[in-house]
């Protein structure tokens, strides 16, 4: 007998005993807790007080350091690429719907993906899509009211 939970319940039809998924695979799943709703400016208010102003040297980014701009323009080897990807842990995927273990068995020895990444160091851009992040706050159990506890 098939148990799931009532949030997988509406992903889920049943027909004479067999389970059938009504979304396609592919699409994103929401699972919306409704246990708490804090509004914008609360979280930005919290955030903006744990992450205080920057310390970092205002020059740090200047041309003033050409070993800087060496380094950046030096494009990646495969064996770079490869070893990188091997650290990266398979997390929720992006606005492409592609993990990390999707990008591992398309291209196990990081051929396309180091030209790639290249083509980026070559043309001195970044796609604005892998800027992208969507962003869950998971709060800790306890007290939800109180931002600075759940958050923290």
């Amino acid at each position: 007998m098939l148990r799931h939970s009532k949030g997988a319940h509406s992903l889920l039809t049943t027909a004479k005993g067999m389970v059938f998924l009504t979304r396609k695979p592919y699409d994103p799943i929401s699972f919306v807790s409704t246990r708490f709703r804090w509004a914008p400016s609360i979280i930005e208010e919290h955030f903006s007080s744990i992450w205080q102003e920057s310390l970092s040297a205002d020059h740090f980014f200047s041309s003033d350091y050409p070993d800087r701009d060496e380094v950046l323009g030096t494009l990646l080897s495969v064996s770079e690429v490869v070893s990188a990807f091997r650290f990266c842990e398979n997390t929720t995927p992006g606005p492409d719907r592609l993990t990390y273990n999707h990008w591992r068995s398309l291209d196990p020895r990081a051929l396309s993906l180091t030209k790639l990444f290249n083509c980026c160091i070559h043309l001195r851009t970044i796609p604005r899509s892998w800027k992208e992040s969507t962003t869950i706050l998971l709060p800790k159990s306890g007290d939800v009211s109180c931002p600075s506890k759940s958050l923290s």
